[in-house]
C-alpha cells in the first residue's frame, strides 16, 4: 500500500492534480465551471442581440428629449454640489446630469453592457470595478471605486468607534464602524456615480446638452404657469430628505415665496444632489459669519498668547549664562567664600580684644 499512495498537489483555487503510480487526474470545482460558463453565455448573448438589433440614434435621441419634456422627470435631470469657494468669498459649485438621468440615456441609447464587481475586501475597505461597455462599438470603460468600512454619525450609541472629529460648526462627530445595511448604502452609490460619469462618455455629448436644456425649459414653462404650486413641491421635496422650510429661507436669503426662477432651478439641482447622494445639506450650509468671526478671534488670541509666552521663555533662557558658565561661577563663589571666612573670623577676634581693653581701662577690675 505503500508504493500506491497517491499524492495530492493543489494547482489552483478551483483545481487540483491527483498523481498516482499509473494517472494524473485533473478535478475541476464544479461551481467554478458553471460561472464561468454562464458568464461567457451572457456576454456571448449581449453582443449576438446587439449585431440582430443595433441602435436608431436618432430614435434614441428622441426617447430621451421626450423623456425630458415630462416635469416630473425634468426636474430630477441636474444636479448641482458645492465645491469651493472662489477669490470673493462666495460659495461655488458644480453642476451636471443626474444618477438618474444617466440611467435614462443609458437605457434609450440600448446596447451599453454594464457590470460591477467586488475586486477585493477586508476588514477596513472594499474595492469594486465599474466596468461600462458599447456592445456596438466594442469600446470599453472601467473605473474601481474603494469604500471605507467607516461612516460618520452625530450619536456613539451602541456603535464601535473608530475616532472622532470636530466638524466646521464646532460639533462633535464620531467615525463609527458601519453596518451591513450602511455598506450596501455606501456600496450602491459609489456604483451609481461610477456607471453615471463613465456610462455618459459613451453618448454624444451634443445629445446630453440638448436633453439638458429641453429639461430646463420644461421647467421654466411649469413654473411660469404656476409658480406657488412649484414652489410648495420644493418645499416638500426637501421636507421629505429632513430640510425644513426655515432652512431654505436660510440658504435663499429671504423668504421663498419670492424665489426666482433662477432660484428655483437652484434649488432643484441641490435637492437632487441630495437625494442622490451626491452631496448632503450641511455641504450647502456654512456656520453663521459671526460664528466665524468668533472662532477665529478666539483661535488668533491663542496664537498670540502662544507666542507670547514662546519669546518669554526664549528671553529668559538668553538671559541665564550657560550651564557650565553657571557651574564655574558656583565653584569659584565658593572658594571665594572659604578664603574670606578665616579673614571675617580674624576681625571679629581683633575688635573682641579692643573691647576688652577698652572696657578694662573705663572699669579697672571688671573682668570679661
Amino acid at each position: 500500500m505503500t508504493n500506491e499512495m497517491m499524492n495530492v498537489q493543489p494547482v489552483s483555487a478551483q483545481a487540483a492534480v491527483v498523481q498516482g503510480s499509473n494517472q494524473v487526474m485533473n478535478y475541476v470545482d464544479p461551481a467554478a465551471v458553471a460561472a464561468a460558463e454562464s458568464a461567457k453565455a451572457r456576454i456571448q448573448a449581449a453582443y449576438t442581440m446587439a449585431a440582430y438589433r443595433p441602435r436608431n440614434e436618432d430614435q434614441a435621441r428622441v426617447k430621451i428629449l421626450n423623456a425630458c419634456r415630462r416635469p416630473a422627470f425634468a426636474e430630477r435631470v441636474e444636479y448641482a454640489k458645492p465645491v469651493g469657494k472662489d477669490r470673493t468669498g462666495q460659495q461655488t459649485y458644480i453642476n451636471g446630469p443626474s444618477i438618474r438621468f444617466a440611467e435614462l440615456c443609458i437605457r434609450e441609447w440600448g446596447n451599453i453592457d454594464c457590470q460591477n464587481q467586488v475586486v477585493y475586501e477586508d476588514d477596513e475597505v472594499r474595492r469594486v470595478r465599474i466596468t461600462v461597455t458599447d456592445l456596438e462599438t466594442n469600446s470599453s470603460l472601467s473605473k474601481e471605486v474603494q469604500l471605507s468600512k467607516n461612516v460618520e454619525r452625530k450619536s456613539d450609541k451602541g456603535r464601535e468607534i473608530v475616532r472622532e472629529r470636530i466638524n466646521s460648526w464646532g460639533d462633535k462627530i464620531f467615525i463609527v464602524r458601519a453596518t451591513d445595511d450602511e455598506m450596501q448604502i455606501k456600496t450602491d452609490a459609489a456604483i451609481s456615480k461610477a456607471l453615471r460619469n463613465e456610462g455618459l462618455r459613451l453618448i454624444p455629448q451634443d445629445i446630453v446638452d440638448e436633453a439638458i436644456d429641453t429639461a430646463r425649459a420644461t421647467m421654466r414653462n411649469r413654473d411660469a404657469e404656476d409658480p406657488e404650486a412649484a414652489k410648495k413641491k420644493l418645499i416638500d421635496a426637501f421636507y421629505s430628505v429632513g430640510v425644513e422650510p426655515a432652512q431654505l429661507m436660510e440658504y435663499l436669503g429671504h423668504e421663498i415665496k419670492m424665489c426666482t426662477p433662477a432660484e428655483l432651478a437652484d434649488l432643484r439641482r441641490v435637492y437632487s444632489a441630495i437625494r442622490s447622494g451626491d452631496a448632503k445639506w450641511t455641504d450647502f450650509m456654512e456656520p453663521a459669519e459671526e460664528e466665524s468671526n468668533e472662532g477665529a478671534s478666539k483661535a488668533k488670541a491663542k496664537l498670540e498668547d502662544l507666542k507670547t509666552r514662546k519669546a518669554a521663555e526664549k528671553a529668559a533662557s538668553e538671559s541665564q549664562p550657560p550651564k557650565s558658565y553657571r557651574k564655574e561661577m558656583s565653584k569659584a563663589d565658593e572658594k571665594a567664600a572659604e578664603a574670606e571666612k578665616p579673614a571675617a573670623e580674624k576681625t571679629m577676634m581683633e575688635r573682641m580684644a579692643d573691647l576688652k581693653a577698652q572696657v578694662a581701662a573705663e572699669h579697672p577690675g571688671a573682668t570679661l
